[in-house]
């Protein structure tokens, strides 16, 4: 069974530690405000043309999603949400290559395993037989 409360990958971010995790509510957040399911979105990150507002949808939904989770379990923090706009302002070029490494690794851990015999499917990915 896996970990119902997982704590996310750590990363910095404006002065704070920060835990960046790819949950329901932080993908259903970014498909809504990108349009395209979250593979696309992640995707995205790669393209020229679209990577700044991709990264900027992607760590804003993320960062503000670690504040609603600790604010549920009822957990003292000091993290302030953000607006994308604010996360544009504070992440340099020189500094969105560290922190998009946290956002990639946290997309990682939360794919799920492949089985063993599980073909892999046109696109690369495993699927079921």
């Amino acid at each position: 069974m896996s970990d119902m409360r997982p704590e996310g990958i750590k990363m910095e971010f404006n002065g704070q530690e920060r835990r960046v995790l790819f949950t329901l509510n932080a993908v259903d957040v970014i498909q809504d405000r990108l349009g395209v399911p979250i593979g696309d979105a992640v995707d995205m990150l790669t393209d020229p043309r679209e990577a700044n507002t991709a990264y900027r949808v992607i760590l804003t939904a993320l960062l503000n999603d670690e504040v609603e989770r600790l604010d549920y379990r009822g957990t003292p923090h000091s993290l302030k949400a953000y607006t994308e706009k604010e996360v544009g302002w504070l992440v340099s070029e020189t500094d969105k290559y560290r922190v998009l490494e946290a956002v990639l690794k946290a997309y990682g851990v939360s794919l799920p395993e492949p089985d063993g015999d599980d073909p892999p499917n046109r696109a690369g990915a495993w699927q079921k037989a």
